[in-house]
């Protein structure tokens, strides 16, 4: 079918996919026509102002791993990497973590100690995020440095699509700077990083109004109420799809049939403080005090459950898993799935995690046990922690 005979309808849908992500031949099954014709559709879209072609931001790692201090800036941690391979691997199923040590060096100060570390592991993680077509970012501190270092490593390149950064979590519900440390606000700073400022891209999903979590405090009808609201909010709808697994909708949009998360192939994440989950200003509290006795921690706001719970703490990890609105488990492991697989994109990074500190030891452990993760960026300190642990066990 010649371009100039699509309905505007469908031309609109071939190039918001196309702006999300998809390959042409997902973008034919889903609207049920041949390839060819996304393909003729897709230049009639740029033709027409719908798309348009942008630059792709690459990153160029510094040339020396040595530090000013004397030490190393990112070293390799393969004996670690092997053992936690054989933690995360079950069988014949072979799990292969790439892990990277960020030296500190002589920095003192959380906030000085954070920098250090930002910066020494942007010129790392900069390179796995540009070959990402649709990537996801959650939230913390420690991503918010993460951003702004690799904002300074960043070198424009006419070269390849523009990637489409998703937030994964709603607005934490915490005291502090949530819209600084926010999964919305560092997706939009992210896309504006990986994508050429100076042309146009795709405006960045928000998930601005919606809140990270129900208080369990809510009965069946509050929270049914809550959910409800959720599903009035599009960019929820584009990323997550229909949160009310019982709506019978007849809505035909192929995005809401197909969301954002079932595409994705590289997630940016950060994880918690072991025993310390949601550590957002008063976040914790506001969903339930007994957290530290049914969590581990979470890793990007999933909750990372305790082994052997009680049949009381089970149910209440039920109630929790039901109140949080953002990414699920399910969809970490299908990410870090297919880039062991090699799926998607031929060199698309899956999950990576980042994160400082010897406190969260336990919780990077129980991630790489529940699959979550391919590449780790941790410092010298969290990997001496984590080896106590191994060798404990």
């Amino acid at each position: 079918m010649p371009a100039s005979k699509l309905s505007i309808a469908v031309l609109h849908s071939i190039a918001q996919m196309h702006a999300d992500g998809l390959h042409q031949g997902e973008i034919a099954a889903t609207l049920g026509i041949s390839q060819a014709t996304v393909c003729r559709g897709i230049h009639h879209a740029i033709q027409v102002g719908l798309l348009k072609i942008t630059k792709q931001i690459r990153f160029h790692p510094s040339k020396t791993t040595k530090s000013t201090d004397g030490g190393v800036e990112l070293g390799e941690a393969k004996e670690l990497a092997d053992r936690l391979s054989r933690i995360a691997s079950a069988g014949d199923n072979a799990w292969q973590l790439d892990i990277k040590i960020v030296s500190l060096g002589q920095a003192r100060g959380l906030d000085a100690r954070l920098q250090r570390f930002a910066h020494r592991a942007a010129s790392y993680v900069g390179p796995l995020l540009s070959r990402s077509r649709i990537c996801g970012v959650t939230w913390g501190l420690t991503l918010k440095c993460l951003v702004d270092a690799i904002e300074g490593v960043a070198n424009t390149e006419p070269d390849g699509p523009t990637t489409n950064v998703l937030p994964l979590c709603g607005e934490p519900l915490g005291e502090g700077r949530p819209t600084s440390l926010s999964s919305s606000g560092l997706a939009e700073r992210l896309a504006s990083v990986l994508n050429d400022r100076h042309v146009r891209a795709p405006k960045p999903l928000s998930l601005g109004l919606v809140p990270a979590f129900f208080p369990v405090q809510f009965d069946e009808t509050e929270l049914a109420v809550a959910w409800g609201l959720v599903g009035f909010c599009e960019a929820y709808l584009r990323i997550f799809g229909n949160p009310d697994k019982s709506n019978t909708s007849t809505d035909s949009s192929a995005v809401r049939k197909n969301p954002l998360i079932h595409r994705i192939d590289t997630v940016l994440t950060s994880i918690s403080i072991e025993g310390r989950p949601f550590g957002f200003g008063k976040a914790a509290s506001l969903i339930a005090p007994q957290l530290s006795e049914v969590l581990v921690g979470d890793i990007g706001g999933v909750p990372l459950k305790k082994p052997n719970l009680p049949p009381a703490h089970e149910d209440l990890f039920r109630k929790l898993y039901q109140r949080w609105t953002g990414l699920r488990k399910e969809h970490l492991q299908t990410c870090a799935a297919r880039a062991q697989r090699g799926e998607r994109t031929e060199s698309a990074a899956g999950v990576i995690l980042a994160a400082m500190g010897e406190d969260k030891a336990g919780c990077v452990i129980e991630a790489v046990r529940a699959r979550l993760v391919n590449h780790i960026v941790i410092d010298t300190g969290l990997k001496r922690a984590i080896e106590r642990i191994i060798r404990q066990d």
